[in-house]
């Protein structure tokens, strides 16, 4: 896999380290993106010029369950993973906040509802819900249209 997490084949691996530099690729006309031109990088060289960080991120796909964790990292390049204890209640309150942000705010929530994805709305809202009341973070207002909505007191159209 290269960075940004594009793929490409390569047809002819030398036996050589786990690590390997692309310098030309091509697309074939099948579409494929194949290496022409690397060279080997040793594991040792990488993890000289890495840096560890920590990290707290969701995990759209179990309900945005929030998770920390510590890589090892040569720019986007992960060496390696190692999970963390929970985050604090104001980190998850601060990531699930931003991931609300990322999607298109509480709006765009409320536009992509379905029957299918209701649940994992709903599931998200109350994570940020209990992370806020854990953390003593004051509520975000547009947080209070949404519980209106829900018991059927506005709509998605109101302002306030």
């Amino acid at each position: 896999e290269l960075s940004l997490g594009q793929s490409a084949r390569l047809d002819d691996r030398r036996d050589a380290s786990e690590y390997i530099l692309v310098v030309d690729t091509s697309t074939g006309d099948d579409g494929k993106t194949r290496i022409r031109s690397y060279v080997d990088i040793e594991s040792s060289t990488l993890r000289g010029v890495s840096s560890e960080v920590d990290e707290v991120y969701v995990v759209e796909s179990k309900g945005y369950e929030v998770r920390a964790r510590k890589t090892t990292k040569v720019g986007s390049l992960v060496l390696s993973s190692m999970p963390l204890p929970s985050p604090s209640a104001e980190q998850v309150t601060e990531i699930l906040l931003d991931t609300i942000d990322d999607i298109g705010g509480v709006t765009a929530l409320l536009s992509i509802q379905s029957k299918k994805n209701v649940h994992e709305i709903s599931e998200l809202r109350q994570r940020v819900r209990f992370a806020a009341e854990l953390s003593n973070i004051e509520w975000p207002p547009c947080f209070s249209s949404l519980d209106a909505i829900e018991k059927g007191e506005g709509t998605s159209e109101d302002n306030d």
